[in-house]
């Protein structure tokens, strides 16, 4: 899986592009030299949005070439790793924090991971409160990195 996600991303990421990771970037290994060893070989200017699975220090994901934050507010794009379900049985307080930060702010879509499954890409009316999401996880896009401009346009659509 590792070899695929960086054969996938440096194909479609170059040295100069920004690349915003949506949490869980180290999920299921605490071998700490693989994990740098494979964050290393990734391209771009990289920014960490830390996910429930994130369980390395901030510094560990700096030395591995990454700015790390928990949201990042593009337009009227709210990116952060949790969808920001506020009735769920699974949201956290975490998400709980952060789904306060949204709600202050002027953002229309929130794009975000956590969601490891088919979890749908393409908002739909189901979502009762009328939030329009995208899920960005890389097992729902083949392992490979979607352009902005395709979420963009999936929301807007």
């Amino acid at each position: 899986m590792n070899i695929a996600m960086i054969e996938n991303h440096n194909k479609i990421i170059k040295e100069t592009d920004t690349v915003i990771y949506l949490g869980d970037l180290t999920a299921g290994t605490r071998d700490n030299q693989k994990i740098k060893d494979t964050l290393t070989q990734l391209n771009g200017y990289k920014i960490l949005l830390r996910g429930n699975h994130d369980s390395f220090s901030k510094k560990f994901y700096e030395d591995c070439g990454f700015i790390v934050k928990t949201y990042l507010i593009v337009g009227k794009v709210f990116m952060c790793h949790y969808p920001l379900f506020e009735n769920s049985k699974w949201t956290t307080k975490t998400e709980l924090k952060i789904k306060k930060i949204f709600d202050k702010s002027d953002c229309d879509y929130i794009v975000h991971g956590h969601n490891h499954n088919n979890f749908s890409k393409i908002p739909t009316p189901e979502w009762p409160d009328g939030i329009k999401r995208y899920n960005a996880s890389v097992e729902v896009n083949n392992f490979t990195p979607v352009p902005v401009t395709h979420i963009l346009e999936a929301l807007e659509a």
